[in-house]
């Protein structure tokens, strides 16, 4: 696993978050961006996390508009599923969005608490 350089410090809460994440079985990658699309950390091997942060973004703003349209407030949580796999992305808090990336392995179920346990670790660190 190859660490991409992150604009979040070594250490701090979101980078051990998504280092834990990333050990679970089927998880093959994992992302935090700013809501406007900026890296902050990824263990996401060989796969350049910027586009990938901006299309995070990009995605979650019109989930959140779909869901206003629904009469819903906020969205928490969208799940894409391919031939391949999963993206799972997660509002962390007001600035940050979170993904992580499984193959057809992952345990939709599991990855779910995992994800929401780590956001509760994260707190409001942007």
């Amino acid at each position: 696993m190859t660490a991409i350089p992150s604009m979040v410090a070594p250490g701090t809460r979101v980078v051990d978050e998504l280092r834990r994440l990333r050990r679970f079985p089927g998880v093959t990658g994992t992302v935090a961006a700013s809501v406007d699309g900026l890296v902050l950390a990824a263990e996401i091997g060989s796969t350049d996390p910027g586009p990938f942060a901006a299309l995070m973004a990009s995605t979650f703003a019109l989930a959140e508009r779909l869901a206003t349209l629904t009469s819903s407030t906020t969205i928490q949580e969208l799940v894409v599923r391919t031939d391949g796999g999963y993206v799972v992305l997660n509002a962390v808090n007001e600035f940050t969005v979170m993904a992580v990336i499984g193959d057809l392995s992952l345990n939709l179920g599991r990855i779910k608490i995992e994800l929401r346990d780590a956001i509760a670790a994260i707190g409001d660190q942007p």
